[in-house]
């Protein structure tokens, strides 16, 4: 049990990274303000692609929980 919680630490984690904050940069360009250069941005660019990001890492957040009885640091 405890390699699947590790893995659904992974995917929230990688998620997270991904999405909220190599994502912004990659998408939107390094030139873009830096006021909208984050997942909102990314929100209101690419909606479909910032809701997978978030719906990705909450499902790995989920599993953690239902496998470990807490969303973050599990015993």
């Amino acid at each position: 049990m405890r390699q699947l919680i590790n893995l659904a630490q992974i995917i929230q984690s990688h998620a997270l990274s991904f999405f909220y904050l190599s994502a912004p940069d990659l998408l939107l360009g390094m030139d873009a303000d830096p006021s909208v250069r984050n997942i909102f941005g990314i929100l209101a660019q690419r909606p479909e692609m910032a809701r997978d990001g978030i719906r990705l890492r909450s499902i790995g957040q989920q599993i953690i929980e239902l496998l470990g009885g807490k969303r973050i640091h599990p015993a």
